[in-house]
């Protein structure tokens, strides 16, 4: 007859482990301050979602999610505690594209073929929007929009 393994007691492991994250919380925030603190926790979340599906090959971990909270979490790090909340003005597309890498990462891992689309036009148009804000052109989109209603219109009269 073959003895099982009593259980171990996992509530004392629990509760030291909750002890010590919640007194390096408190620390951390002391030493560094909440403003650099808090994004931090959101890219926390993500890392580990993407932690669990790799090392728990745990099928149920949605990956999209772990990138885009991941990389939202830096992103609001750099622009709320690193840098000034004035660079927004140039950072703003970031925005776009962690959930549009999100939605890569849920087509490349998950097989979600509903992802693949709007992965392509958030990054495209986050790529754009970046390219935009640093070179200076950004003052020049509405140039765009008059190019591609004249586009519009010349394509519709050519077919009629």
């Amino acid at each position: 007859m073959v003895k099982s393994k009593p259980k171990k007691n996992n509530d004392q492991l629990t509760g030291g482990i909750a002890l010590i994250a919640l007194g390096s919380v408190i620390m951390l925030n002391v030493i560094i301050g909440w403003h650099i603190l808090w994004p931090l926790f959101i890219a926390f979340a993500g890392i580990m979602t993407i932690v669990d599906y790799f090392l728990n090959s745990n099928k149920d971990a949605v990956t999209g999610a772990g990138v885009l909270f991941t990389l939202a979490g830096f992103f609001l790090l750099f622009t709320t505690g690193l840098f000034s909340w004035s660079n927004m003005a140039f950072l703003w597309p970031g925005f776009l594209l962690a959930p549009g890498f999100g939605l890569l990462v849920a087509y490349i891992f998950n097989k979600d073929n509903g992802a693949l689309m709007p992965a392509g036009i958030l990054i495209t148009l986050a790529v754009i929007f970046i390219t935009a804000s640093f070179s200076g052109l950004w003052s020049y989109w509405p140039i765009i929009l008059i190019v591609i209603g004249l586009a519009v219109i010349i394509k519709s009269r050519k077919s009629k």
